[in-house]
């Protein structure tokens, strides 16, 4: 669709419209949550911003019926390929959540490729409460069989999830190891797991004595160690915090890693787009004032998460990270939030 109307809607996101004779042709993206599927054409007598509005709302209760529909017709997915896709891309697509996802605190997408003819990565994802849950599951490239051995740890993921408990158990206790004790040893084969989360409560630097008393409770009750890494942005109050969460999962020996490339160089511009933005404001607002910002520092972002998953120890178990705010805004199309929300995004890139 590349140079036409339908085109120009489905890639901004916004009501294309054309004069014809007597009426006005619109075009609007057909949008399932945050994910554009398609274009609605309508024509109407004029194009008001009421009317623009509407149309736009048709574009997402149209996307809402391919949803719904979707799962007992194939047309959706016949339109939407290009060509045959093999057997274990299939299987895998059909395993994964919505590619995309938009709450108050985050952005949420996720994508793999070769798209139709995947080695076997998968990913899930959760929006619970104020918490996201994000897993990847890395796979040995090249065995197309294990598209259907993923079924197994992702569905026990989202089990043992929504029971509240952790994942390392889960694999630990429930797959079949041979034996092999993945979660004293710290390791799984087939999941990383990565939590970003904010500091508690803090003056100036430092924790307050309830912000030190609200990470040991976080460190006693949420955590499941053993963990792989400790990762802190090198702000006084975020690696005050890690060193509790450290202690409570009783490994004190274990360096804490400074990653300052997470810390944004801008923070000053970050405060200016926040207070033009009004109080309340979330990420979109921001964007809004300073889309310019949300894009450079969404690529520094990418990079510096990059550089930190990539020295994540082979078959790494759990591995937990704390930050400071004012910090960067979500990778483009990856899960994450503003300042105010960072701590409810886990995993990025």
């Amino acid at each position: 669709m590349p140079g036409t109307m339908a085109g120009r809607a489905f890639t901004t996101g916004q009501p294309v419209t054309s004069a014809r004779d007597g009426s006005v042709r619109v075009w609007v993206p057909v949008v399932e949550q945050t994910t554009r599927t398609g274009v609605l054409a309508i024509t109407v007598p004029e194009a008001s911003d009421t009317v623009l509005a509407q149309a736009k709302m048709l574009g997402v209760f149209a996307g809402l019926v391919v949803a719904a529909t979707a799962r007992v017709t194939d047309i959706p997915y016949v339109r939407r390929r290009g060509r045959a896709m093999s057997l274990p891309a299939s299987m895998q697509w059909d395993l994964l959540p919505p590619l995309s996802a938009h709450t108050a605190g985050a952005l949420i997408a996720g994508v793999l490729e070769p798209a139709y003819d995947i080695a076997g990565d998968a990913f899930d994802y959760a929006v619970n409460g104020a918490d996201l849950h994000f897993g990847w599951l890395p796979s040995a490239p090249g065995e197309w069989g294990v598209n259907g051995l993923l079924e197994v740890p992702v569905t026990l993921g989202r089990v043992r999830r929504r029971r509240g408990r952790g994942l390392l158990t889960t694999a630990q206790r429930e797959s079949a190891s041979g034996g092999h004790d993945a979660t004293a040893a710290g390791q799984d084969g087939l999941m990383r797991y990565v939590e970003l989360r904010r500091h508690t409560d803090n003056d100036g630097n430092r924790l307050t004595p309830h912000g030190a008393a609200e990470a040991e409770v976080i460190g006693r009750d949420r955590l499941h160690p053993p963990c792989a890494a400790f990762v802190s942005t090198d702000v006084a109050r975020a690696t005050q915090m890690l060193e509790i969460l450290r202690h409570a999962t009783g490994q004190d020996d274990l360096p804490i890693t400074l990653a300052t490339a997470l810390r944004s160089s801008v923070e000053d511009r970050w405060r200016d787009a926040a207070k033009a933005a009004g109080k309340g404001a979330d990420l979109d607002d921001i964007r809004a004032i300073d889309a310019g910002l949300i894009r450079q520092e969404s690529v520094g972002l990418a990079s510096a998460l990059r550089q930190v998953i990539d020295g994540l120890p082979e078959g790494g178990g759990r591995w937990w990270w704390a930050t400071a705010p004012p910090t960067r805004p979500p990778c483009s199309g990856s899960p994450a939030g503003s300042s105010r929300h960072w701590a409810r995004a886990k995993e990025c890139c």
